[in-house]
């Protein structure tokens, strides 16, 4: 299972608390890197989890970092649907397997993601609500190289800066020296 080669315990979770009746629906979430749109996550969710159980769940390094006014916004964009109350279930939202959805957080980081299955609990799922959302796989983490030179790893984040098309960039040391950054917000790259 991808979730044992990514260092996750894919092993499904001994019996605890409320048991899911076999009729329960889940759904499987696919979360991509915001820029490089590579698979990054992947979450199995019952139908009466809520987009804030989601959106907890979801790891991004944006998530590290305070981007002032504004930032805890949260929306979900899930066809025609754009979900500001995080506390709705995804069983409200109609949903397609594999049409692409956004997942916009920080107000600033945005993702895209797909819904890659929906189907009934099996009894080699969690049988107990309390383990969901469950993660089915997570990237492994790596260090960056400098987006700039793509010589030395990256030591910095460097977003909201007006010279760069993109919400944020990762750069060395050197590289970040380049840029005046009394306008942008800089954070310590630890790993994706």
């Amino acid at each position: 299972m991808n979730a044992e080669k990514n260092g996750l315990n894919a092993k499904v979770p001994e019996k605890s608390g409320e048991e899911l009746p076999w009729d329960k629906v889940l759904v499987t979430f696919t979360f991509y890197h915001p820029v490089h749109k590579f698979k990054t996550q992947e979450w199995l969710i019952t139908e009466d989890n809520t987009f804030e159980d989601l959106h907890q769940s979801v790891q991004c390094l944006a998530n590290f970092c305070e981007f002032g006014v504004g930032s805890e916004k949260v929306v979900f964009r899930i066809g025609e649907a754009i979900i500001k109350n995080l506390k709705t279930e995804i069983s409200q939202i109609p949903l397609k397997i594999g049409e692409i959805y956004t997942y916009l957080h920080k107000g600033i980081c945005q993702h895209d993601m797909i819904v890659s299955d929906i189907r009934l609990l099996n009894k080699n799922d969690p049988q107990s609500l309390s383990h969901y959302p469950f993660c089915l796989f997570s990237s492994k983490t790596k260090r960056r190289t400098c987006e700039l030179c793509s010589k030395s790893h990256a030591k910095f984040v460097l977003f909201n800066n007006r010279l760069i098309p993109i919400a944020f960039l990762y750069l060395c040391e050197n590289c970040l020296n380049l840029f005046e950054t009394s306008t942008s917000e800089v954070y310590p790259y630890l790993y994706d």
